[in-house]
């Protein structure tokens, strides 16, 4: 039982990024979730089962830390919180401590070396997926019409979005350096190289500036560490090394040159500059500049108790709608509403308050000052460096978390859990900490267990249900498109959005909150005439997911059941979020010329 615990580990790590549905309405984000969450549950109970989950807690411990984290995420969701999204979110926060604690219990250094060079080997496959995906050879990557897309805007390979792939792309990149400089065996060294010089090319093409500007930032910190590092271990050889090494980074530079020119990295530089010495700072961070005004507008309201947990979706929307402040900035021109803020540190604050911030905060800096006091007096080259590069990549985390959201996509998520407990493991000071032995009974461990895999079952099957709903929208989605499609007859049309109708009501009632269900259903049934219950299922739509989309949706379905005075409530808020939103402003004026 002892070797099946790093097995889960293992498997997890190196298929997570390989998981995608071939059908549904999302065919990336959602199946990770799924097999993530069930994953880990999993490979909690079998380190349970053999007595290997371990918790090691301590005054300034991390265990201690993510405990109070979680204590008062649940206490903030009880008071202001709001059911389902605060406890959902809670249960995501819960879950991936877990894997936190499962892996401390693994990550042995042998452990991280071997998986970390796997994840390389994956994330180069991927990036050949993604160079493939950005000229529109990747057939799997199809919109609901069958049609290949391609472009940066599309998946990144088969990660779940560009900024994702750049993201992994960047972080790999920065722990293959390790096996280059400290790594012995020159064989190991060349596979590190081809994984590293791959992982590149997948950033390159992504052209995720957020992960580029992290990578050149870390990549200059690394610089100083390796040249503290190569004149305390290798004084003898630090002046060859050097040379060496200035050697080969100019002509590793002048090709990834060549390399950012084709794939557009160069281009997409130059325009991003341009726009910000011209003041256009709202094109140039891709619409994250206003979300980062406002988001500090609503900080202000309430900078000590915040929001509630994942309420920011909600709460954006009618503050940019509702607000004197947000009437006075403009977003960029979209039909959806910003359900992120694009800033990992903003979002804790405006969602958990000061607290919540402080926690978050030391997530990062905790590690990072215990890592400078370790290397200052580690003895061990090799041992050293590796601590070093898993530090740097933390950092370039941290600076990830000012522009992306990665510990709210489970792809990138998962991997940052790994590499903070790789850290951990370094970072356990002997004396200092108590650790909590699986001292129970036979019986108690047999017990315990099956609790366990209850629990994994019942998410397992919860995540199952999901799965099934993602894979009847899209097929509804294709239908409504075809009853959208003005060659056939109304009566075909119909029939389209009978079966529609059909499928999303299965949908429903497998999973009864999830909004698209709602939005779709909304639609089928304006096509089959069903406006009153069209209205019923578009504000079940906005209440989770409001977006000037789902509000015009809904002021259709209120002007054909001739509520017009609701139509033009919905029609005004729409365009409170968004002024220049086309539909919105289309069904405005069709609303002006029915009631005249």
């Amino acid at each position: 039982m002892s070797t099946v615990p790093p097995v889960i580990a293992a498997c997890l790590l190196v298929v997570l990024p390989w998981v995608v549905a071939f059908s549904g309405l999302d065919k990336f984000r959602l199946p990770k979730s799924a097999i993530a969450t069930v994953g880990i549950l999993l490979l909690a109970t079998s380190l349970f089962a053999a007595a290997k989950l371990r918790v090691r807690f301590g005054r300034f411990s991390w265990e201690s830390l993510f405990l109070v984290a979680i204590v008062y995420a649940g206490g903030h969701s009880l008071i202001l919180g709001r059911y389902p999204a605060s406890w959902v979110g809670l249960f995501n926060l819960s879950v991936y401590c877990l894997l936190f604690v499962s892996f401390v219990s693994l990550a042995n250094p042998r452990f991280q070396r071997r998986i970390w060079l796997w994840i390389g080997a994956v994330l180069g496959a991927h990036s050949v997926l993604t160079v493939l995906q950005f000229y529109g050879l990747l057939p799997q990557v199809l919109d609901v019409g069958g049609r290949v897309l391609r472009g940066r805007l599309t998946p990144a390979g088969l990660l779940g979005e560009v900024n994702s792939g750049g993201f992994l792309f960047g972080l790999v990149s920065l722990i293959m350096v390790y096996y280059l400089v400290a790594e012995e065996d020159g064989r190991l060294r060349l596979v590190a190289l081809l994984f590293l010089g791959l992982n590149l090319l997948g950033l390159a093409y992504t052209r995720t500036l957020t992960a580029v500007i992290g990578l050149i930032v870390c990549s200059a910190i690394w610089l100083v560490f390796h040249h503290w590092w190569l004149f305390r271990f290798k004084r003898d050889t630090a002046r060859r090394s050097l040379v060496t090494l200035w050697l080969f980074l100019t002509v590793f530079l002048a090709g990834l040159v060549l390399v950012g020119r084709e794939a557009g990295l160069s281009a997409r530089l130059g325009s991003v500059w341009s726009l910000v010495q011209r003041g256009e700072w709202t094109v140039a961070t891709a619409g994250r500049q206003p979300v980062y005004k406002l988001t500090g507008s609503m900080i202000g309201e309430k900078p000590f108790t915040g929001r509630g947990l994942n309420s920011f979706g909600e709460d954006f929307f009618y503050y940019k709608a509702e607000s004197e402040a947000g009437q006075n900035v403009r977003l960029l021109s979209q039909p959806g509403a910003f359900r992120e803020v694009h800033n990992e540190y903003l979002q804790v604050w405006v969602e958990l308050g000061l607290l919540g911030l402080l926690l978050f905060l030391s997530l990062f800096a905790i590690p990072v000052i215990r890592s400078v006091v370790i290397l200052r007096n580690e003895e061990n080259g090799r041992r050293s460096y590796w601590i070093g590069i898993l530090t740097i990549g933390l950092i370039f985390v941290g600076i990830d978390c000012l522009a992306f959201f990665p510990l709210h996509v489970t792809v990138t998520a998962f991997y940052i859990v790994f590499l903070l407990a790789c850290l951990r493991y370094f970072q356990n000071p002997s004396g200092q900490e108590s650790e909590a032995e699986v001292g129970w009974t036979p019986r108690k461990m047999l017990v315990g267990t099956a609790v366990l895999l209850l629990v994994t079952l019942v998410v397992g099957y919860v995540q199952s249900r999901k799965w099934e709903v993602n894979s009847q929208l899209e097929v509804a989605a294709f239908l409504l498109e075809r009853a959208s499609v003005g060659t056939y007859t109304a009566a075909q049309k119909r029939v389209f959005a009978d079966e529609a109708l059909s499928r999303l009501e299965a949908a429903e009632a497998l999973a009864p909150v999830m909004p698209e269900v709602h939005n779709l259903r909304g639609s089928a049934l304006m096509i089959a005439g069903r406006f009153s219950d069209a209205i019923v299922s578009y504000q079940r739509a906005a209440q989770r997911i409001p977006s000037p989309e789902v509000l015009t949706n809904l002021a259709a379905a209120f002007i054909a059941d001739r509520q017009f005075s609701l139509a033009e409530e919905s029609l005004t808020l729409a365009l409170r979020y968004e002024p220049a939103y086309p539909k919105a402003m289309e069904a405005r004026n069709y609303l002006a010329r029915v009631r005249e």
